[in-house]
């Protein structure tokens, strides 16, 4: 059994996956400006990431929730629709 975590890259050095011990391991896509898009588990559940065109995190969305962040001149405004899948229905 590995004691240590694995990185995975690309020759640009971005990091593709990290095999962690336990087979344990979370998978990563990058867009062209090397921002993380999507990151894939190991226990089948996700997230992705949207930019805006300098690079800016404007949305993040995994199985259960969307998170949208607005700018505004004062602060960060964060929209929060919830979506409970079925899966969740477990009680």
């Amino acid at each position: 059994m590995k004691n240590r975590n694995e990185f995975d890259r690309r020759p640009t050095g971005l990091v593709q996956r990290i095999q962690r011990p336990g087979d344990r391991w979370t998978a990563y896509q990058h867009d062209g400006l090397g921002n993380v898009i999507r990151a894939d588990y190991y226990d089948d559940t996700w997230e992705t990431f949207c930019y805006d065109k300098n690079g800016s995190l404007i949305e993040t969305e995994n199985e259960h929730v969307t998170v949208k962040l607005k700018n505004t001149k004062r602060k960060f405004l964060i929209d929060w629709m919830e979506r409970i899948k079925k899966s969740l229905k477990r009680n």
